[in-house]
C-alpha cells in the first residue's frame, strides 16, 4: 500500500489533470463555501503564488466550475462550486459516449478472435453508457441538478 494513498485518491477523483491542480481543487472544495486566497493555497501546497494562479487559470480553461475573484484587499481568491464533483461525472459520461462511437466505427477485419474482442468492448461500453444515461435520467427526474443550481443562487 502506498504511503500517499490520500493524495492518490485526490488525483484519481479528478482524472486528467495534474496532481497539484487536483490538490488545489480538493483544498478549495474542503473549504467551501469559504474563499481561499491564492497566497494561502500556495503556502499549503508549498509552491509559488504565480504557479498557483497559473494552475487555477488552467483549471478554469478546462471548464471546471470554480470562481476566481478579488477580496476586499484586491487579492486573488478562489472558491469551489458544489458542481465541481458533478462536472467530473458529466465529463466521464461524454468521454464514454465518444469512445462508444469510436468503437462502433471500428471495422471488423475477418479475424474472428479480434472481431469477438471488438464486440465485447462495444458491449461493455454500450452497457456503461446506457447505465450512465439511466442514472442521469433519474437524477434529472428527481431534479437533483436543478436543486444544486438553486443552492448556488
Amino acid at each position: 500500500m502506498k504511503a500517499n494513498f490520500s493524495d492518490d485518491k485526490k488525483r484519481i477523483a479528478r482524472r486528467g489533470i495534474d496532481e497539484t491542480s487536483s490538490k488545489i481543487l480538493h483544498l478549495i472544495l474542503k473549504s467551501y463555501p469559504s474563499k481561499i486566497s491564492i497566497r494561502v493555497l500556495a503556502k499549503k501546497l508549498k509552491i509559488q503564488e504565480k504557479t498557483t494562479l497559473s494552475l487555477i487559470k488552467k483549471i478554469k480553461i478546462l471548464n471546471i466550475p470554480i470562481l476566481i475573484s478579488k477580496d476586499k484587499n484586491d487579492n486573488d481568491v478562489v472558491q469551489a462550486s458544489m458542481s465541481e464533483p458533478i462536472s467530473w461525472i458529466i465529463k466521464e459520461k461524454e468521454s464514454a459516449e465518444v469512445m462508444l462511437e469510436l468503437i462502433g466505427d471500428m471495422k471488423m477485419n475477418g479475424d474472428d478472435k479480434i472481431n469477438n474482442q471488438k464486440s465485447i468492448i462495444y458491449r461493455i461500453y454500450d452497457e456503461y453508457v446506457t447505465n450512465l444515461n439511466e442514472a442521469f435520467d433519474k437524477w434529472n427526474s428527481l431534479r437533483l441538478f436543478e436543486q444544486l443550481n438553486q443552492n448556488k443562487k
